[in-house]
């Protein structure tokens, strides 16, 4: 791997349309797209990968049975991240960066869970790869078959942890927990939902009506980077919009920065020796590619599936803070420097 390799990731459309956005909104331009169009890209883009996930589980097992504990393999290293995430993220935010408790957990459990939008890019990187060489062990595609495994586990860890913190604090809590109401909007909210029907359809339509689902895919494939752009564009515009509001953080600002750069970079360390563990225990499996799009998912902050259900279940966890430095800090910093670094990391291990 040359620097020649590099250098057509970091300058990815999908990742110069999320800085063009950046700057959009810092040069003051009367740019707006419509939270329709946003809305309507965001379904169209996790239902993409939900259906390639599906078809690409289905086309993986049939072509090996032991595909299949690959993927079983990944779920658990996958909850135990996402729960590792929650909790010590959330110990380290409150002892050393300062913040209050409520906030602490409830940022956290946006680390533990996945950001749809840097999952998206992630593969909108990969994908080119994987389409010059298919004849290489590159991404298979099923990866995002364990992102409800990756997602849900640190929501719930963060919201139980961190309600049963606040009553040892304060007595008894406020605000009941009513857990079938947490596991719904952990779960069926609507962008892990998308994910979970497009995995459905992907999969059974690639085993009872694989020649009507390749047209179907035909019409995603050919539309996805496009789309993809736009809605980074958006993100890029979001992001810089909320900058501002980081001066909550007081002076606790430095070390904040520090942990939602950093932060990251540790989880995304754990997923990569995950997969690269999967990857000795059943060789020939695991390509680069999923290896790097499973570190995107882990090093990611949420911001569309999680805050519903911290907003709900800790209710005393200033939003601007959860929000800002997953949006404001993260998401940009993972966009622009660690899914590069993730990628030359990956491709440097498996030797590409």
């Amino acid at each position: 791997m040359n620097f020649s390799d590099i250098l057509p990731s970091l300058f990815a459309p999908p990742i110069l349309f999320f800085l063009l956005g950046m700057v959009t909104v810092l040069v003051k331009s009367d740019l707006e797209i419509p939270p329709e169009i946003v809305k309507g890209a965001s379904i169209f883009l996790l239902l993409s990968i939900g259906l390639t996930g599906g078809l690409e589980a289905v086309n993986a097992v049939r072509a090996d049975p032991d595909f299949l504990s690959v993927i079983l393999v990944l779920m658990v290293f996958s909850i135990l991240i996402s729960s590792m995430t929650a909790i010590f993220g959330a110990k380290f935010l409150e002892k050393i960066v300062g913040l209050k408790t409520a906030d602490a957990w409830g940022t956290a459990g946006l680390y533990g869970a996945v950001s749809s939008a840097t999952l998206l890019a992630a593969i909108g990187i990969v994908e080119p790869f994987k389409a010059a060489a298919p004849e290489e062990l590159i991404y298979g595609g099923w990866m995002p078959a364990v992102n409800v495994f990756l997602d849900a586990p640190g929501v719930i860890a963060a919201v139980f942890l961190g309600r049963m913190a606040l009553e040892q604090s304060k007595g008894k809590s406020r605000v009941a927990l009513d857990k079938k109401e947490l596991f719904r909007d952990s779960v069926f909210g609507y962008a892990i939902w998308l994910m979970i029907c497009g995995l459905i359809v992907g999969g059974f339509a690639q085993l009872f009506s694989p020649n009507r689902l390749e047209s179907a895919m035909a019409f995603f494939d050919e539309l996805f980077i496009g789309i993809l752009c736009i809605f980074l564009l958006e993100m890029g515009m979001t992001a810089a919009r909320r900058l501002g509001e980081l001066k909550e953080l007081g002076s606790s600002l430095i070390l904040a920065v520090v942990a939602a750069f950093g932060m990251p970079q540790i989880w995304a360390g754990f997923a990569i020796a995950a997969a690269y563990v999967a990857h000795l225990m059943f060789p020939g499996m695991l390509g680069w590619g999923d290896a790097f799009v499973f570190a995107a998912m882990a090093g990611s902050a949420s911001y569309i599936s999680a805050p519903p259900a911290i907003r709900a279940a800790l209710p005393e966890a200033n939003p601007t803070i959860y929000l800002g430095m997953s949006l404001a800090l993260t998401f940009p910093f993972n966009m622009i420097v660690s899914l590069p670094l993730w990628m030359i990391i990956c491709r440097a291990i498996w030797g590409a």
